[in-house]
């Protein structure tokens, strides 16, 4: 009797929990779900502009977010993430801005500017304020697919190899170095290049320096720029080199 006693009172005791069980069952769902719809939040933003009215492509993730350059490009509903971020001037004489941005994707605008440093290499800034005159070109990020992946490909992809060959042959036939030099960049200017493809072209050439001045100029036009190291079998001395590195990383 005894026994029955005990065993019906912590019967009684359960049952009254049981409500509040289920209360805080879903509490902790309601916060998880809280949660998971933050980290899906797609409402970040970049902007990025120049003040002297260079005009550039933007591209993230090796993918251009503007079809036409412009001078002021800001880019709508980015999802919280990390991208890898490329400006790409209309004119290629300038080189390539390469940074990682982070993103947090909760109506948060990252905006930058394009400055210079002292070697006249362009660099992206931090900026507290926009222009108020001049166009402003504005786009939404197309919707990721189920692999979080763009649906198109990257605009990024470096000369066939049959392309290539004629192109390296036109340079190859041409006499004079200064010539050849024009006709490289004319060249380089509107096509992308592999590491590999810029270490032939500078093969070509009998100078050094003419061979330094392409491998400066073609860099900014390369579609695998962790592989430029191998341009610097190009050159007979470290010199070269050293001024190489200088113009490309500031070493």
């Amino acid at each position: 009797m005894h026994h029955f006693m005990i065993t019906r009172f912590f019967s009684i005791i359960l049952i009254l929990l049981i409500p509040f069980i289920a209360i805080a069952q879903r509490g902790r769902d309601n916060g998880r779900t809280n949660y998971n719809n933050n980290t899906r939040n797609t409402n970040g933003a970049i902007t990025v502009f120049s003040p002297d009215r260079n005009p550039f492509y933007l591209v993230l993730n090796g993918e251009r977010m503007n079809d036409q350059p412009q001078t002021y490009v800001t880019v709508q509903g980015l999802p919280s993430d990390v991208y890898k971020l490329e400006i790409e001037f209309q004119d290629a004489f300038i080189p390539l801005v390469r940074e990682e941005i982070e993103v947090s994707g909760r109506a948060v605008s990252n905006m930058y500017q394009i400055g210079w440093k002292r070697n006249r290499k362009p660099i992206l800034l931090p900026a507290s304020y926009a222009p108020m005159t001049g166009n402003r070109y504005v786009m939404e990020y197309s919707t990721y697919d189920s692999r979080n992946q763009r649906s198109r490909r990257p605009y990024k992809t470096a000369m066939g190899p049959r392309d290539f060959d004629a192109a390296r042959a036109t340079i190859r036939n041409i006499s004079f170095d200064e010539t050849k030099l024009k006709t490289a960049k004319g060249i380089a200017s509107t096509n992308f290049l592999t590491s590999d493809q810029v270490l032939a072209v500078c093969q070509l050439f009998s100078f050094e320096q003419t061979r330094l001045e392409f491998a400066k100029f073609a860099f900014a036009r390369t579609v695998d720029p962790g592989n430029y190291f191998k341009v610097n079998s190009a050159f007979s001395f470290s010199s070269t080199t050293d001024d190489l590195n200088k113009f490309l990383y500031g070493m």
